[in-house]
């Protein structure tokens, strides 16, 4: 941060958010940094407009951050990642109210729900584990698998690859002759 300043001047700011919405009880804390309450986004709104930051859109900032210090006032530019629902539904009816622009930057597979993001899939195995509801179907065939000693203490789990498998099979062998 420092650096970013001494070099810009602290001309302005681009507040990056993923996710604003009321606290809910299906919600792993683990996560909770990824999201921001309405309240909470209306009170860092509140407070740029106090500290005298013009709300500008994200195609605006090229140009403020050239005025470098040149410029009237610092800004603060606002973006939403992955595209989600509760951006709409509770985040832009605070951004409105307070006539901020934003951008939000769509993931395709996220919109199209073809994909999803890997942390929403871990927080919604683990809330399904904590009600006893989660089921894994492992394949038929036994994938297998090597453990590695870490110098930490931990252990490194990793698939054996073909090469591995026959060089543990001679290792065998040889150790049967």
């Amino acid at each position: 941060q420092r650096l970013v300043r001494e070099r810009m001047g602290h001309v302005g700011l681009i507040l990056m958010i993923h996710h604003v919405a009321p606290p809910g009880a299906n919600r792993l804390t683990v996560n909770k940094g990824l999201e921001i309450t309405p309240e909470t986004l209306d009170y860092a709104l509140r407070s740029l407009k106090a500290q005298d930051y013009d709300l500008v859109p994200m195609d605006a900032v090229p140009e403020r951050i050239a005025a470098g210090s040149n410029a009237r006032r610092r800004f603060a530019a606002i973006t939403f990642d992955d595209g989600a629902r509760d951006n709409f539904r509770h985040a832009a009816p605070v951004l409105l109210r307070h006539n901020a622009p934003f951008t939000i930057f769509v993931t395709t597979g996220f919109a199209a729900r073809s994909a999803a993001p890997w942390w929403h899939v871990i927080e919604r195995a683990a809330i399904l584990a904590r009600r006893g509801k989660l089921r894994i179907d492992l394949p038929e065939t036994p994938i297998p698998v090597r453990a590695v000693p870490k110098s930490n203490g931990t252990v490194q789990v990793a698939v054996l690859t073909d090469e591995d498998r026959r060089s543990r099979d001679r290792a065998n062998i040889a150790a049967a002759l």
